[in-house]
């Protein structure tokens, strides 16, 4: 039996493979989105300062790695960088009780979590910044930008994996387990 007769005969179950493919990555888009750049003028969305372990306030517009509001800096294994990292943060019964200033287990203790930090590597972050606000790149920043890929970490260790890593798409898939059946609210300031 060829390939062919093989998923004919099994269309039900292809069918049920390719959407579930789909949805996980439409799922990982949404994620992606949701943590980085961009977004409204005003909006702000949740950075964790890695110098004080705390979550901080900023515009969504901010690409990460960036400057803490201290000024602080990180040493990443690519070189230093600022303290500031995109944090993803959901809560499963709604997350007015999230706030700037908290660390891991006060947003625990509000009813969310901290499922994942993410960044650019230090080197990508000038690029990806002027291609957002829509300046004109040469080439190698526009390869630089176009390549550039988030790094994912546990909110927990520091250990920055590409974002198509599979230990860090198991990272990034923990947010639809954190709240029963899967319903829950990514959290903003």
């Amino acid at each position: 039996m060829d390939l062919r007769e093989t998923l004919n005969e099994k269309q039900p179950v292809v069918a049920a493979v390719a959407g579930g493919v789909l949805v996980l990555l439409l799922g990982l888009g949404l994620l992606r989105c949701g943590g980085g750049g961009g977004g409204a003028a005003g909006a702000e969305r949740y950075m964790f300062d890695l110098n004080a372990n705390k979550l901080v306030a900023m515009p969504a517009s901010t690409v990460a790695p960036a400057p803490g509001p201290d000024g602080g800096t990180v040493a990443y294994d690519e070189g230093p960088g600022g303290a500031l990292v995109d944090a993803m943060v959901v809560a499963c019964d709604g997350c007015d009780d999230v706030a700037p200033g908290q660390d891991a287990a006060a947003v625990a203790a509000a009813g969310g979590q901290i499922v994942y930090l993410s960044r650019y590597a230090t080197n990508e972050r000038e690029a990806v910044m002027r291609m957002n606000a829509g300046e004109t790149l040469d080439d190698a920043e526009m390869t630089r930008a176009f390549a550039a890929m988030p790094l994912i970490a546990p909110p927990d260790a520091r250990a920055w994996l590409p974002e198509a890593a599979p230990a860090a798409m198991e990272q990034m898939g923990r947010v639809a387990a954190v709240c029963p059946g899967g319903t829950f609210e990514v959290c903003r300031p």
